[in-house]
């Protein structure tokens, strides 16, 4: 290390000698030494040895200018330094390149901050003048990393395009307002499948705690936007199907369609893997899921309903059996758990329609009622036993009676007693012998087993089986619960099952009666002149 002030004074010739090597040795060690040298010269070159810097004196001769540092460590640039090559050259092989200087190395271009900085990046302008220009920055700090097409000074803000291909072709734009433009082919993949939820591909707010919306946008006076899923990667293949989420100036719409030729597949609504409902081009399918609405709210027109989308239209609500299947159904329970519950329905099938109030696993059947009125007024109740009561029905006192048929199927068809002529033919005089069989028939005083009658009483009538034996057509006929049996789920007779007496039926005893006064009162008619005419004599 040396160090001299490039002034070679009159002396010897071995003094001058000398001065002439210190002067060399100090040129050829860049005047290096742990302190500055004492004479100063513009531009001179001196290897600070205690900051470690190779520095160059300013051109007013007033300062030291560090350049590097010597161990390679690093290069200063001042202010406004600048670090030029032809970087354009149309050869790219003869352009000005940043490289590794390590054979087969990576080479990685850094900005590394100063001292307690957090905050370092590149930034590409399109001025020489960076004070005025447009800019491109990768910047980092403590926070994140920022990818950055912003402006200084007078410079105009520009959109970010991100280019690929041997053609540099524009796959997405951000604009100046923050606006993503993606091209038409471009794609956005991730592992949007993951089996394991947690490592997928997703869409998530940047505000912690909040909700998420994906949202899409018509563009300029158009009134419509989508998202569209296809079953192709190719959305103009003939083989594609897709399904749409669509909004459009009339409403919202769930679609689904194809592109080129095929067959739309059905909508199929999922949870948790279950499908819980399926719409087809023939109808909705809940499967085994259930419809909820707020079906109870005591203001009735804030109540869920079901409604014609025909304006003035008539709604009708159906079930339609599916396949050949011939029946359908209707079902009310009285349990959020169906399958143990009393409930009533209304069914048919190929036979018949039925109301029906019964129940499901461990529920009770409940009686049926018919109401009608502002009220809700029961009309008609019919228990789980089949007791029936008619607390709707009115009073008579100048018309017959109604008339249970309990040989019908099923038992006790209702009807009305009628005795006019138009309802009947062949009509004959009542034999005597047909009335007289009322004369064997037995009377008796008994208790009755019956639940509507009093157990405190005693009553009295006839037995059943004693007149069916006398004159069957005196007796009302049924069939007994033991034949019954169920066939398919429904209850039918056996074969060969008979009917057995049930009741008298005591209103037909008067005209059988009335036959046998008649012929008593010709009797004794006849006997009363016979006894006149033998007093008379």
């Amino acid at each position: 290390m040396a160090q001299h002030d490039y002034v070679i004074d009159n002396q010897s010739g071995a003094g001058f000698r000398s001065d002439i090597n210190i002067a060399l040795s100090a040129i050829v060690s860049q005047n290096s030494g742990a302190t500055a040298p004492g004479t100063t010269y513009a531009y001179q070159l001196y290897a600070n040895t205690t900051s470690g810097n190779m520095q160059i004196r300013n051109a007013a001769n007033s300062a030291w200018i560090d350049l590097f540092e010597l161990d390679g460590g690093g290069i200063f640039l001042t202010g406004a330094g600048r670090i030029k090559g032809d970087f354009t050259n149309a050869t790219l092989a003869s352009r000005a390149y940043f490289q590794s200087s390590t054979t087969n190395g990576l080479t990685s271009v850094g900005a590394l901050p100063n001292g307690t900085s957090t905050t370092a990046g590149l930034l590409v302008h399109n001025n020489s003048t960076p004070t005025n220009s447009a800019y491109i920055g990768t910047v980092i700090d403590n926070v994140g990393t920022y990818l950055r097409s912003t402006r200084v000074g007078s410079g105009t803000s520009l959109p970010l395009y991100i280019q690929t291909g041997n053609t540099a072709t524009t796959r997405m734009t951000f604009d100046t307002a923050g606006d993503i433009t993606i091209a038409g082919t471009t794609r956005i993949k991730g592992d949007f499948s993951n089996a394991t939820i947690a490592n997928r591909t997703c869409f998530k707010n940047s505000v912690a705690n909040n909700s998420t919306y994906i949202t899409a946008l018509p563009s300029g006076t158009d009134q419509q936007s989508a998202f569209i899923a296809f079953n192709n990667s190719f959305e103009s293949s003939v083989d594609s199907q897709f399904i749409s989420i669509l909004a459009t100036d009339i409403g919202a719409v769930i679609y689904s369609g194809i592109e080129g030729t095929g067959t739309a597949f059905p909508i199929t609504f999922m949870i948790d893997g279950a499908s819980i409902a399926q719409v087809t081009n023939s109808g909705i399918d809940l499967g085994n899921f259930n419809l909820y609405g707020d079906f109870t709210n005591a203001t009735l027109n804030l109540r869920t309903y079901f409604q014609t989308s025909t304006t003035n239209g008539t709604t009708q609500v159906g079930a339609i059996p599916n396949g050949t299947s011939s029946t359908s159904a209707f079902f009310a329970f009285n349990n959020s758990d169906p399958t143990n519950a009393a409930y009533c329905g209304a069914i048919v099938d190929a036979t018949a329609t039925y109301l029906r109030s019964t129940k499901s696993g461990t529920g009770t059947v409940l009686p049926l009622h018919i109401q009608t009125g502002s009220t809700a007024t029961t009309r008609v109740q019919i228990n789980a036993d089949g007791t029936t009561y008619f607390p709707g029905v009115g009073t008579t006192a100048s018309a017959a009676n109604a008339f249970l048929n309990s040989a019908s199927t099923p038992a006790n068809q209702l009807l009305r007693s009628t005795s006019s002529l138009r309802y009947k033919t062949n009509i004959e005089n009542l034999e005597q012998d047909r009335s007289d069989a009322i004369l064997d028939f037995r009377p008796v005083w008994y208790r009755s087993k019956a639940e509507a009658d009093r157990k405190d009483w005693s009553w009295y009538g006839l037995i059943a089986e004693e007149v069916a034996e006398i004159e069957p057509r005196l007796v009302h006929w049924t069939y007994l619960e033991d034949a019954y049996e169920e066939v398919e789920g429904e209850r039918q007779l056996k074969p060969g099952a008979e009917m057995v007496p049930d009741g008298v039926q005591y209103d037909r005893l008067t005209v059988l009666l009335l036959d046998v006064v008649q012929r008593q009162q010709k009797a004794i008619e006849t006997l009363e002149a016979k006894v006149a005419a033998l007093e008379a004599q």
